[in-house]
């Protein structure tokens, strides 16, 4: 029993640091639904240069007023936590307002616009398609606050350590998500346009790049790793448990560019099924289950959750690849007059 209680326990050093900044990131999911709406109608013709410019603007903004609003700066009062959400704001609002502009002047056509008349067969398509990744997306959040909560329980230093690992990962990361949208616009467009050859060679050959470019951006990261930890502390116990941290999880980045990769060309051929099945399965059977077993039954601590965490994303990327190798997901799901593309 007291193992149970302590996955579900806060602490109170950081809970009102917690509380202001999801209070704050609850209005900025709105903003990001917005921003992820039309970025997606202007990808969807394949239009990339221009949303990347206008994100990486407001990404710019937020980065370069994070430390501003985070420490407090000039007129600027210190928030702690809750800057950098508010920032999130700023740059989610600029995203918003560049992606509209550039819908009204370049592709008029294609303006949002209120609508409440919603044809039978389109709603059907839409929750076929969209009801999975929406059941992926919210057990996805459930699954990170239970895991947020394993790693609060072991204390302020490994919640600090376990924080500053993440931002590293991130600068990992960046160099991926760019590429994997990528991957699900040429699927989406090959298999509208009937090559389906295409879209499998675009699908493989595109996972494995992104692991490759992502297993480069760990190889070029992990000697300085260290000296990126100290820039956000100098707390010698911190920086080891970071350390810890990074040398499990940096392994299966590569993987979980895989997992992710397989997660866009789904959501690019409209098979999102078996992908929300895979990563439903990488969550709770491998990363929360797992993760418990090690750290709190196992006594491991907190290098049994960074264990957990990385084994989700290789055995998670590599079932992913082979969903993708084989193929089952490349067929057209919109019909021209009751035909596929392929048959018109």
């Amino acid at each position: 029993r007291r193992q149970r209680q302590m996955c579900i326990r806060d602490r109170p050093e950081i809970r009102d640091e917690v509380m202001r900044y999801t209070l704050v990131s609850g209005f900025n999911i709105i903003l990001s639904s917005i921003s992820m709406s039309l970025s997606l109608i202007v990808n969807s013709i394949g239009e990339t240069r221009l949303p990347s410019l206008i994100n990486i603007a407001s990404i710019t903004v937020n980065t370069v007023l994070d430390p501003v609003f985070i420490l407090g700066i000039g007129f600027v009062p210190r928030f702690g936590a809750m800057g950098a959400a508010l920032t999130d704001t700023i740059g989610l609002s600029l995203s918003i307002i560049g992606l509209y502009t550039l819908i009204k002047r370049r592709i008029p056509e294609a303006m949002p616009s209120l609508v409440l008349d919603f044809p039978r067969e389109w709603l059907v398509k839409v929750l076929r398609i969209g009801g999975p990744v929406t059941l992926s997306m919210s057990t996805n959040s459930l699954a990170f606050i239970i895991q947020q909560r394993m790693v609060n329980e072991f204390g302020v230093l490994v919640t600090t350590a376990y924080s500053i690992g993440m931002i590293v990962l991130d600068l990992a990361d960046g160099i991926m998500w760019g590429l994997l949208g990528s991957i699900a616009i040429i699927v989406g467009q090959s298999l509208g346009a009937g090559n389906i050859k295409r879209a499998r060679e675009a699908a493989i050959k595109g996972t494995l790049f992104v692991a490759s470019i992502v297993a480069l951006g760990v190889t070029v990261i992990y000697p300085f790793r260290l000296s990126i930890i100290s820039v956000f502390t100098s707390n010698p116990k911190v920086q080891s448990l970071s350390m810890e941290f990074l040398d499990t999880i940096l392994v299966g980045l590569p993987f979980f560019a895989m997992f992710i990769a397989g997660m866009n060309i789904g959501r690019g051929s409209g098979s999102t099924l078996i992908p929300t099945v895979l990563g439903m399965f990488r969550l709770w059977a491998l990363r929360i289950a797992l993760s418990y077993l090690l750290a709190f039954l196992m006594g491991m601590g907190p290098r049994g959750l960074w264990i957990g965490i990385m084994l989700s994303n290789v055995v998670g990327g590599l079932i992913m690849l082979v969903w993708v190798s084989l193929g089952k997901w490349a067929k057209p799901i919109i019909k021209t007059h009751g035909k596929t593309p392929a048959e018109t």
